[in-house]
């Protein structure tokens, strides 16, 4: 039986709170009959009284939920945009990351924050700051891909002790998978990675959420040119384990993947992580959106995002391959800073 993204979401949250009487839904539009894009309205048509409609006011939505855990409940806290996570640092970032620290309670926050892509909605409402919480002792940040990934993680997330925040690219909702078994003791957050058939793979690419689509989407016009390249999805951050590592000991040549900037974002966590255990035969290559503002226009928001193209000629460069790279002109110019910068 094939599900979508949003289906994997919707099913993890209902079989979340039809296991568990304290597992709450709150957030601005979780009881409209859109319910968040289709992921909350079955959750609300099963169980009403735990579907809560709130204000507008993230910052105290997220202080009331960390009251709520410390008391007992598993709060999912939804936010219809990731931007409206800088509205709720105080709390996520000074209460509920460092409570297990001090106290030895650590509050059980499910923190669903979605990112939204070719929608045109700018600057304010586009990004993806998921960097900035993986930094944080005590957040850990989620990243599923598959639909199946997105059941699973928000059940994983729902299940575990501590604050975690499953970020979800809305450009995915729609995307088919495989239903997975509820029952199965499949363990998230470890990783996949992609291997080429048959063939022993020149280069691997790291890619993080939805620029996963973009990976996939390149060997294909990787292997035109004779080069046969591993994708690996690592899910969670902080990252567990050595699949990373090991992925690239296997072909010596790293390309990383990123909708968040390059500049203290996690491509960076990743080559420097590589760069610390692995011996690479080359200088590895970030492919990230240009150091400013996503662009309202949907043409310039085409070519901010890292794209098929960039990652392709990312391996080419990785590999030496000149006659697959070809001179194009940058369609967003860098920002002038004036002053000391």
């Amino acid at each position: 039986m094939k599900i979508t993204y949003r289906n994997g979401l919707s099913n993890a949250l209902t079989d979340s709170m039809e296991e568990a009487e304290n597992v709450l839904c709150l957030g601005v539009g979780v009881t409209e009959p859109t319910g968040i894009f289709g992921t909350t309205q079955d959750a609300y048509r099963r169980f009403p009284q735990r579907v809560i409609e709130c204000p507008l006011s993230e910052n105290m939505l997220t202080g009331a939920c960390v009251g709520l855990a410390l008391e007992g409940y598993k709060p999912v806290l939804v936010h219809a945009r990731m931007d409206f996570l800088m509205l709720t640092m105080e709390h996520l970032v000074n209460t509920a990351a460092k409570w297990g620290f001090m106290n030895g309670r650590y509050p059980n926050i499910t923190v669903r924050a979605i990112v939204g892509r070719g929608w045109g909605q700018g600057p304010t409402h586009s990004q993806n700051p998921a960097a900035l919480f993986a930094h944080i002792p005590g957040l850990r940040v989620y990243m599923p891909y598959r639909p199946s990934d997105a059941y699973f993680a928000l059940r994983h997330a729902i299940a575990t002790e501590g604050p975690v925040i499953v970020v979800e690219p809305r450009r995915l909702y729609n995307d088919e998978g495989t239903m997975p078994d509820p029952h199965d003791n499949y363990y998230w957050g470890l990783g996949n990675i992609w291997h080429p058939a048959g063939v022993h793979p020149d280069v691997t690419i790291v890619a993080t959420s939805d620029t996963l689509q973009d990976a996939h989407d390149s060997i294909r016009a990787l292997r035109a040119g004779g080069i046969s390249a591993m994708v690996v999805d690592p899910q969670m951050f902080p990252l567990p384990g050595n699949l990373i590592e090991d992925a690239v000991t296997s072909t010596g040549r790293l390309v990383v993947v990123d909708n968040g900037w390059a500049t203290a974002g996690l491509s960076s966590e990743i080559i420097a992580r590589v760069c610390e255990r692995v011996d690479l035969e080359v200088r590895p290559v970030r492919v990230t959106p240009p150091f400013m503002p996503t662009p309202a226009s949907h043409p310039l928001e085409d070519t901010w995002y890292p794209s098929v193209d960039a990652i392709v000629r990312a391996c080419a460069q990785v590999l030496g391959r000149d006659d697959l790279v070809t001179p194009v002109e940058p369609s967003i110019p860098a920002p002038a800073f004036k002053g000391p910068f």
